[in-house]
């Protein structure tokens, strides 16, 4: 399966849509990986006013981020896509992950859990989800706790994140990662572009782009974090959450714009020189 990318043009917003990509072959050493919670998820850190306190911060939180492994395949392609409102989501998602033990204490702290496989319900249903890893795309387990879902992975891990539309329309999907935009690795945005995925068809997103490449997801520290290079300890703070804001199509527009485009199409000249 292949990946559409949205074209920009009168009353189109930009969007694309991505089925499938290559898994790069680069591994992620777990040296850097750090784990250890208290029941609170709370760590002694440096007293505040020290010299280094911020970088020390990042690089002694425990648990899980998302780092860029090796360039990936990118065979996306050019689309249009109608949105109702520029900058209005027609629905807003997000879900958690962390280690085995970060996602449990975040979800005890949340109330009563309870673990699950599979996948997961996003924007009142209109997606199903699950994070992906590994060489055969196995689904990670996740825990519930007060309608949040908090799911597990692993140290040194590839992953993709699964998305299901179960609708019978066209839905463009804004991904972020960590707060960065999973098509151009800076700071989210409703206003960006995002990915189309046709009525009840399913994509797999294996990667963000950054500086123009596709690289692949990687489970890795926080301090190594694509979120805490680009941005240090502020964008840090967004670390562990996967955020989806989804459009509907306006069929009505794309109805317009195809009748539109047909009457041009119809008075084409096929020797216009004669």
């Amino acid at each position: 399966m292949k990946a559409i990318r949205i074209l920009l043009s009168a009353g189109v917003l930009p969007c694309a849509l991505l089925l499938n990509s290559c898994a790069s072959n680069d591994s992620l050493s777990k040296a850097n990986y750090q784990s250890g919670y208290s029941w609170a998820g709370l760590r002694s850190s440096p007293a505040p006013g020290a010299q280094d306190s911020v970088a020390r911060n990042v690089a002694e939180r425990p648990g899980l981020g998302t780092t860029l492994g090796g360039e990936i395949g990118d065979s996306s392609t050019d689309a249009h896509f109608y949105r109702r409102s520029h900058n209005s989501p027609d629905k807003l998602a997000s879900f958690y992950y962390n280690d085995e033990e970060g996602a449990k204490a975040m979800a005890g702290m949340s109330g009563k859990s309870s673990k699950h496989s599979g996948r997961f319900d996003l924007a009142d249903g209109i997606l199903r989800a699950s994070l992906c890893a590994g060489w055969d795309d196995d689904r990670q387990p996740w825990y519930e706790s007060g309608g949040k879902v908090f799911v597990i992975g692993g140290a040194g891990q590839r992953y993709s994140i699964e998305l299901e539309n179960t609708s019978k329309q066209r839905v463009e999907v804004v991904v972020s990662v960590d707060g960065l935009d999973v098509l151009d690795g800076a700071s989210a945005a409703f206003s960006k572009r995002g990915y189309v995925i046709p009525p009840r068809s399913t994509i797999h997103i294996r990667g963000m782009k950054s500086g123009g490449k596709l690289r692949s997801f990687e489970f890795g520290s926080v301090r190594d974090s694509q979120a805490a290079k680009t941005g240090g300890e502020k964008a840090a703070r967004n670390v562990g959450v996967i955020g989806i804001a989804l459009f509907i199509e306006d069929e009505e527009a794309a109805k317009r714009d195809r009748i539109e485009e047909g009457m041009k199409r119809g008075d084409a000249r096929a020797f216009p020189g004669s």
